[in-house]
């Protein structure tokens, strides 16, 4: 621990940081180190006691190496700013295409990369399959469907986020799927469970209802103006997702629905 006297006359507010990349230049303050809050319009003399970390002290703390992949550069460098607050989390990379990141991903030794689904070069769902292996893959997109994220999950991501996420849920898919685990933003988790239990479409279940109280195709396609051939598919959709074979069967799961 130091120890300085210091003089400050008038000076504006500082935010206290304790990441040296935030550290302020002014005369007797160290160049990393926490900075402290000063009232403004003060004259006082303080001593002030700060802790000189070196770089690679900071450095030794910091668990997970992440890379973006982002063709917008506003969104890719706010979200890496936000990650490098974080002393375990280290930003280590950014690129703003897939031909980028294949060139330049294998000399980082990244851990973590955060990906945007919708790029103009590769689609990012489609990269997945290209990058290390062991490597924990968030994907991120402005579009949070549930198919999408079944999708982007299917593939090999371990996490999902929408480009308007919180902070926090930034963070925290970071830690979970550098730790090994699998992150969903509470929503999207809710979009995804809601999809578990009630599969079937809108129309899905007009038809399922009819056909359970007895109604042939012909006549279900002429009640809801539809052709034979379209309510035949829709029949074929609703068995496959409720795992039945017949109409009887599926007069029971009707009850349920």
């Amino acid at each position: 621990m130091v120890g300085l006297m210091l003089k400050i006359t008038g000076a504006r507010p500082l935010i206290a940081i304790l990441h040296p990349q935030f550290s302020r230049n002014w005369p007797g303050l160290p160049k990393s180190g926490p900075i402290f809050d000063v009232p403004p319009h003060c004259c006082f003399t303080a001593k002030v006691y700060f802790q000189i970390r070196s770089p690679s002290r900071w450095s030794h703390t910091m668990t997970y190496r992440v890379v973006f992949i982002d063709d917008h550069d506003i969104v890719r460098s706010g979200f890496a700013q936000l990650l490098s607050l974080e002393e375990d989390i280290q930003v280590v990379g950014e690129f703003s295409s897939a031909k980028q990141a294949r060139a330049g991903l294998p000399g980082l030794q990244a851990n973590i990369c955060i990906c945007d689904i919708s790029m103009p070069d590769e689609n990012g769902l489609d990269l997945l399959k290209g990058l290390p292996s062991g490597m924990g893959v968030i994907m991120l997109s402005m579009h949070d469907s549930p198919a999408l994220v079944e999708t982007a999950l299917e593939r090999g991501a371990r996490g999902f986020l929408s480009k308007r996420c919180k902070p926090e849920d930034l963070i925290s898919a970071v830690r979970t799927v550098g730790s090994g685990g699998v992150y969903l933003m509470p929503e999207i988790a809710q979009q995804l469970a809601r999809v578990a239990v009630d599969p079937l479409t809108r129309r899905e279940r007009e038809i399922a209802v009819l056909l359970a109280e007895g109604m042939e195709v012909r006549e279900i396609a002429e009640s809801l103006g539809l052709s034979p051939k379209t309510v035949h598919v829709h029949r074929a959709n609703l068995f496959a997702k409720l795992g039945i074979s017949n109409n009887v069967e599926l007069a029971k799961k009707v009850l349920n629905l």
